[in-house]
């Protein structure tokens, strides 16, 4: 292996992992909705998609690759695949298919919370605590891209800037809804913060996907 695998490449294939296990979910829930109508959409999809990741060890995958260029091209892969199975859905079943993606996000968000209070035990958490907890779970680009500025204002209120939305370029890709994507990990951040800290909420106020330089969002205790 060309490449030293420490802690944090393993930190972020995991978090990659959960984008692709949130994309698995969503086509069971597909499935049982719809049935046979939306098998060839699916089989199409996972075609393009390619060699599902789950269960395959880094090691294994890596091989010879550089490890950096390796995983920029893994969190391609899950965005892009998650990206294009949503315009798929959002153009076929409209309305009803956008809140089924939003559903099942919802749902997904809350279950990896649950997971993130078994794996690091997790008790009574401060805004900046949950931020903390989250980022070790939701992908959000490279360790490299310094995009995100944490600002505690209180200790029941954790501001949060990014300086540029770091999923747009693969999203874009996919040919998949800027605004509508933006609304799912939004609503996945808020299924997590609410299994992880109950009375705790995340609201997003400012995007680039609805026109914004940046985004801004809070955690907040109310």
């Amino acid at each position: 292996m060309s490449a030293f695998l420490g802690p944090i490449h393993h930190w972020l294939f995991k978090k990659i992992k959960i984008v692709e296990s949130r994309r698995s979910q969503v086509i069971t829930a597909l499935q049982k909705r719809y049935g046979d109508e939306v098998t060839h959409l699916i089989e199409e999809l996972e075609k393009e998609y390619g060699e599902k990741i789950e269960g395959r060890p880094l090691e294994e995958m890596v091989g010879e690759n550089p490890i950096h260029g390796f995983l920029q091209a893994m969190i391609a892969k899950v965005e892009v695949g998650e990206g294009r199975l949503a315009a798929a859905v959002i153009n076929k079943y409209k309305g009803d298919g956008f809140h089924l993606l939003l559903e099942e996000t919802e749902k997904h968000g809350r279950e990896t919370g649950k997971t993130a209070i078994q794996e690091k035990s997790l008790k009574e958490l401060s805004p900046k605590e949950v931020h903390a907890t989250l980022n070790d779970y939701f992908l959000q680009g490279m360790p490299c891209d310094h995009v995100t500025t944490a600002s505690p204002r209180s200790n029941k209120l954790l501001e949060l800037q990014h300086s540029r939305c770091l999923h747009k370029g693969n999203w874009g890709v996919a040919g998949a809804p800027f605004m509508e994507m933006c609304c799912f990990a939004n609503i996945w951040i808020g299924g997590f913060v609410q299994a992880v800290k109950p009375g705790m909420r995340f609201e997003r106020h400012v995007s680039v996907a609805s026109g914004g330089s940046g985004c801004l969002a809070e955690f907040s205790i109310y």
